[in-house]
């Protein structure tokens, strides 16, 4: 992802972060990129780090399950490009991904043409819904989907296709959160240069699986060793927040 395309959604976990947290400084946000975000205050510069948490990030590489998800929503992007250039009618879509079969780059470049050909075959009536699944049509159904919903239920303007992530919520563990603050300490040292105050905002998203996660109850005990001066745990859907405890020693 492109530091511009970034910028938006990151600024959009901030303001909610900055609306929900009493103590957030009144100050002027700026978007920088060492950090993230300078706030200019009366009394000095604080700078907030952004990181986003996914529940499966295994190091480097990134989180597999947000690959997934991505290469999920490019084929029903492209899947109702293909469905509206046969002027069908409008339709709601809800596409059930097997959780348990990734998607290759096959597949990627097949699913479209059959999702498309799939909702084009099994269209209701004006104000009906169906569903397709692979236990009535295995041998038409796309093994990487477990079903899908079309509805034509009103008279839509426009086509409403999108997929449906569904998962548990993970709990996530003081080493977990340990690799995380790690992970965003290499650059602290040149952040100090500008700003009198460095906090890290570690956000799940929590509108799709790999950005779930709930707190274990151990980690209210935990102290973490960093050189940050407040770490927060935030999650952007829901609205509350958690204040980690550190240790600067």
């Amino acid at each position: 992802m492109s530091t511009g395309s970034k910028k938006p959604r990151e600024r959009a976990h901030l303001e909610r972060f900055r609306s929900v947290f009493p103590g957030f400084p009144v100050g002027v946000i700026c978007e920088t990129e060492e950090p993230d975000f300078i706030v200019r205050t009366s009394t000095g510069n604080l700078g907030i780090e952004h990181t986003e948490f996914h529940s499966d990030d295994p190091g480097e590489g990134g989180s597999e399950l947000k690959t997934q998800e991505s290469l999920q929503e490019r084929v029903v992007n492209a899947a109702v490009r293909l469905y509206e250039s046969r002027n069908l009618p409008n339709v709601d879509v809800r596409v059930h991904w097997h959780p348990g079969v990734q998607l290759s780059r096959r597949s990627v470049r097949e699913l479209p043409q059959q999702l498309a050909d799939l909702v084009a075959g099994h269209l209701p009536g004006p104000n009906g819904s169906v569903w397709a699944d692979d236990v009535k049509q295995r041998r038409s159904h796309p093994r990487e989907i477990i079903t899908v919903g079309i509805a034509r239920l009103g008279d839509p303007t426009e086509n409403q296709w999108l997929s449906t992530l569904s998962g548990w919520i993970p709990t996530i563990d003081g080493e977990t959160l340990a690799w995380v603050i790690t992970k965003k300490e290499c650059r602290l040292q040149s952040y100090r240069t500008q700003c009198d105050e460095i906090w890290l905002l570690i956000v799940a998203h929590g509108l799709a699986p790999s950005s779930f996660g709930q707190l274990s109850a151990a980690v209210s005990n935990c102290e973490f060793q960093t050189r940050f001066d407040r770490l927060f745990f935030f999650r952007y859907f829901d609205g509350d927040y958690v204040e980690l405890r550190r240790n600067s020693g």
